[in-house]
């Protein structure tokens, strides 16, 4: 099943332009090409100035500029009327791209921090939403050590990682992270945080690695025989 583009044009394999790593709306395309022909004429101009692209006049780089410091992105700038983000003012500016290249990666650059500014203020904005929706537990008057022990999973490791682990829930249950309720999912998210933090103290380990950092005693040598010594 095939989609549609932005100007609502369907996107096919006759329908699709390809361009600059992209695909363009052809049926767009070839309405500005006859559009800017019929223009160019009736304006008198001649032939190389109907059939090669011009640069940026200097009032479509102020505007382009005013967008940047609008906060816009390049492609929002110089999308056309049919919503195409790859327009004619695109091509013209690719055009002058390539003249003024240091300027052209200054407007890239600003273009990239637009489009980060407005997803960066998206997120934040959505962060908020969900903080209003969410109700955050009451923090117990008293921990019952009994319950959280009850709530590890089996997995849970032993010793001083599992102290380590019932701190964190215990932290989590008086900042008001999770309820007694929910201290199942958050033990088995402790759990799991814990084993991906200290991986490498869980692994497999080679009995050619050495017993320790003096000698070339090996860890193989120190069980087949450094027990019996």
């Amino acid at each position: 099943m095939f989609g549609f583009f932005r100007c609502g044009h369907i996107r096919d394999a006759h329908n699709s332009r390809p361009h600059m790593g992209y695909f363009t709306c052809r049926t767009c395309w070839n309405a500005w090409k006859r559009q800017r022909y019929r223009r160019l004429r009736d304006e008198g101009a001649s032939r190389e100035e109907i059939y090669y692209e011009r640069s940026l006049n200097a009032q479509e780089l102020s505007t382009l500029l005013a967008g940047l410091g609008r906060g816009l992105s390049l492609a929002k700038i110089t999308e056309c009327r049919t919503g195409c983000p790859h327009g004619p003012l695109y091509q013209r500016f690719r055009i002058w791209a390539e003249s003024n290249a240091t300027k052209a990666r200054m407007v890239y650059r600003l273009s990239r921090m637009n489009v980060e500014k407005r997803k960066r203020v998206a997120f934040e904005k959505h962060l908020l939403q969900l903080d209003a929706v969410v109700c955050h537990p009451t923090p117990p008057a008293e921990v019952d050590l009994p319950r959280i022990l009850k709530a590890l999973p089996q997995r849970a490791p032993a010793g001083e990682a599992h102290d380590e682990v019932v701190q964190s829930l215990v932290m989590d249950l008086m900042e008001g992270r999770c309820s007694y309720e929910t201290l199942a999912q958050r033990a088995e998210y402790q759990v799991g945080r814990y084993f991906d933090q200290y991986a490498d103290r869980f692994g497999a380990e080679s009995l050619d690695a050495g017993f320790s950092a003096e000698g070339n005693q090996t860890l193989g040598d120190r069980i087949t025989r450094g027990l019996w010594d």
